[in-house]
């Protein structure tokens, strides 16, 4: 029932941003280019997935620490069970212009599974939403040819009420089907918005990478 709600408060909040604005990207997790090689287990170790990754923008090196592939629960070489990828980073909202302000979350895919896509639920700082991503061309890219994939773009646009001044966390969770493989991930807002090193995060936090949790607000997010 929590699921259903913020699913459908995230989209009656949608409905309400104001069509034209200027977005910039804040972040991107490797170039949009067709090709995984920037990640981490590329271009063919799919089967030594071991952890979910837990990224912390501006810090972290997506050559070791996020994964080419996002299993789901189809794959029996990565447990047969749900997987989420983490990403964690700090924002300063400026002074706002007034009015609803968008936000745009874009992943760029090189291929997914043939014959049983993932379903992924995003998570936005608690707000959930869910997409069914399409069939891609099968088990050749993810064995090392990216060149042989189907190229998908996942496009999310949110308010950018659902973003806070401080340090943000979004998920990426594969919750049915089987895998896909990452291009780039890129965040996109308004001007309002500036991404802020994550020095002062870490010294203010309890953060344990062993156990993927992250402890922020008096909350504790667990992958």
């Amino acid at each position: 029932m929590h699921l259903k709600t913020n699913l459908l408060l995230g989209l009656c909040l949608i409905t309400q941003i104001s069509p034209a604005q200027e977005l910039k990207t804040l972040f991107s997790i490797g170039l949009p280019d067709e090709d995984f090689v920037e990640f981490a287990l590329a271009p063919d170790q799919y089967d030594q997935y071991r952890a979910d990754p837990l990224f912390l923008v501006g810090r972290s090196d997506p050559s070791l620490e996020w994964p080419y592939v996002l299993p789901g629960p189809n794959d029996q070489w990565a447990g047969g069970h749900e997987h989420t990828a983490s990403l964690v980073f700090e924002l300063e909202r400026r002074e706002a212009t007034g009015g609803r302000q968008g936000a745009k979350l874009m992943v760029d895919f090189v291929d997914m599974h043939g014959s049983g896509p993932p379903m992924l639920e995003i998570d936005i700082n608690g707000i959930r939403y869910r997409e069914q991503l399409p069939h891609g061309a099968g088990d050749v890219s993810i064995m090392g040819s990216p060149e042989k994939g189907k190229p998908f773009q996942m496009v999310l646009e949110f308010p950018d009420s659902l973003l806070i001044d401080g340090t943000n966390l979004i998920k990426l969770a594969n919750v049915k089907g089987s895998w896909c493989l990452f291009d780039a991930i890129r965040l996109q807002t308004n001007t309002n918005w500036s991404l802020q090193d994550m020095d002062q995060f870490l010294a203010l936090t309890n953060l344990v990478i062993e156990k993927g949790l992250i402890e922020h607000n008096n909350s504790l997010f667990q992958q």
